[in-house]
């Protein structure tokens, strides 16, 4: 595979860096986003607001002061009031607010895969375009080459003007392609960079460096085991938790909830002269909570059903890139092994036979298009398995 690369290395050559260039190389760019991207702040910040519900739902029952005077006896009443959630109301509710925090921070792990899979194609993006743009430059160098062939043998007589205006005319049309393909290299670069956080809005990036192909496949046994701990998967398994948890709040807000009254009254209108204390226990009567436990069962039963459906499309995603990847190896193999070196090759001794007069223009415009096209399928393989790479970590749950 190293060999590979260096081969396609040598045959597609990055554009010279500008002054202003930005040079960003495939890992880089992933871990810029998985740190800084918009999605991967957001569910940061949603983390830290579920956080905070532990001590919201920790909070204990504000205590309750009464101070009154009536017209018969005491002159000044006065009572305090404490609520006691003693039968695990408010343990419950922790609990709860707990296993929906857990839940909710598990999203930064989902964020931060979607976010290496997002920047990691729009980064493959950046590098085809600049790719393709490379083969149009090197056909139109090629071109240029062939038409300063042609305008010399025509000089001589030996062959009509009619193969110098068929050069020019595709020597211009690659040039123009060239330059428009710069054009789409620059919308590239802006799309990368929003991707990448704010502070890096800039048309100036490049990529640096080839795209990712690593043979490290899953094997057959692996996959089961990378569906259960793919970041999904573990959140919905911390949403069914949180569900449970749920449950146990809302059985235990059926319970009565207990509160003591302690009180005094104080200045009595008539003697004998007395101080009046009393004490009050009281309780309220939860008979209407049966329908809160009914949601939260239904809840968990479709948090299973969802966890049991994401595991399934887990699966299935996985396998399906498993195989485009393998798909996506076997064309670039083609394509930069076979298909390429021989157009080089061809198109080189075409070049040759034309300038001594041993071929026709035709001939060597057709090895020259071959070879264009050869150069632009090895640089479209190149970038598709990288595509194929990364779709394959993110199916499986892994970082590109």
């Amino acid at each position: 595979m190293l060999e590979r690369w260096i081969v396609l290395g040598c045959l597609l050559l990055a554009p010279p860096a500008s002054a202003q260039a930005r040079r960003l190389t495939f890992a880089a760019a992933v871990h810029a986003a998985q740190a800084a991207a918009p999605q991967v702040l957001v569910a940061t910040a949603r983390t830290t607001a579920a956080r905070t519900e532990s001590g919201v739902a920790g909070i204990w029952p504000s205590p309750q002061v009464a101070l009154g005077t009536t017209s018969g006896t005491a002159r000044l009443f006065a009572s305090l009031f404490v609520t006691l959630p003693v039968f695990g109301q408010r343990s419950t509710a922790i609990d709860a607010a707990d296993a929906q925090a857990r839940a909710v921070a598990a999203g930064q792990d989902v964020a931060r895969l979607d976010a290496g899979l997002a920047v990691g194609e729009a980064w493959l993006d950046l590098w085809q375009v600049t790719a393709q743009g490379e083969v149009a430059r090197e056909a139109a160098d090629r071109q240029a080459r062939l038409l300063a062939i042609a305008v010399e043998r025509n000089r001589r007589g030996a062959v009509p003007r009619f193969d110098v205006l068929r050069a020019r005319t595709l020597a211009h049309s690659s040039r123009a392609e060239a330059e428009a393909l710069d054009a789409s290299r620059d919308a590239a670069a802006a799309r990368l960079s929003g991707l990448l956080g704010a502070d890096s809005l800039t048309t100036s990036w490049q990529t640096e460096g080839l795209p990712p192909a690593s043979d490290d496949t899953p094997t057959t046994a692996e996959v089961e085991r990378l569906v259960d701990i793919h970041p999904v998967v573990q959140r919905a398994g911390l949403q069914v938790t949180a569900s449970q948890a749920v449950i146990r709040r809302d059985k235990a807000s059926r319970l009565p909830l207990v509160g003591i009254e302690a009180g005094t009254n104080q200045f009595e209108r008539y003697p004998p002269p007395n101080q009046d204390f009393f004490v009050t226990l009281r309780a309220d009567l939860p008979l209407f909570r049966a329908p809160l436990v009914a949601r939260a069962d239904a809840q968990t039963g479709q948090a299973i059903a969802e966890q049991n459906a994401l595991r399934l499309e887990i699966r299935t995603r996985l396998w399906a890139a498993l195989a485009d990847f393998q798909a996506a190896r076997r064309r670039f193999t083609s394509a930069v092994h076979d298909i390429l070196p021989s157009a080089v090759e061809a198109a080189e001794l075409a070049a040759q036979a034309y300038r001594t007069g041993g071929l026709d223009l035709t001939a060597v415009l057709a090895a020259e298009q071959a070879l264009a096209q050869a150069r632009l399928t090895a640089a479209l393989a190149t970038a598709e398995l990288g595509r194929a790479r990364i779709r394959l970590d993110h199916a499986a749950g892994r970082s590109p």
